[in-house]
Formats: structure tokens, sequence, C-alpha cells
């Protein structure tokens, strides 16, 4: 059985994984128009845009949640392990 941790890597690593692979798409796109002297690849490559940065910011936010539900348990089982007994 996975620990809530352990869950909420996977769906950490397959959000990077997907988000990854759209960036990777919008380069590719960006490189193709160049390749082909497209007049206008702006309008296409801007919209991408904003989708990346709204990816990233996802990642950073799933990231931050990560690491902090992370260390609040680590807190509870450190403070659960020194407590003195009364």
């Amino acid at each position: 059985m996975r620990t809530p941790f352990q869950q909420g890597l996977r769906r950490f690593a397959a959000t990077v994984a997907s988000h990854g692979r759209a960036a990777e798409q919008a380069v590719d796109r960006a490189r193709q128009a160049y390749v082909e002297r497209e007049p206008d690849p702006v309008p296409d490559g801007l919209e991408g845009e904003g989708l990346i940065n709204t990816a990233e910011r996802e990642i950073d936010e799933a990231a931050f949640d990560l690491l902090a539900n992370a260390a609040n348990r680590w807190q509870l089982t450190c403070d659960s392990f020194w407590r003195s007994p009364d």
C-alpha cells in the first residue's frame, strides 16, 4: 500500500511528464515555423506560452504542497517520537 506522500509523488511525476510533453510540442512547433519561414508563427506561439506558464505555476504549487505535507507529517512523527511520557 502506498503512503499519501508516494501517491502524491506519483501524481506529481505524471503532471510534470504531461506538461513536459506539451512544452516539447510547443518548441517543436516553433522550430518548424522557423525552418519553414512562416510569416506569422507568433499567435500560436503566444497561446502556447500562456499554457506553458500556467503549467509551470501548477507544477510549482503541486511541488510546494507535496513538500509541505511531507514536512508536516514528518514533524508530527518526530513530535510523537520525542514526546516525553506523562
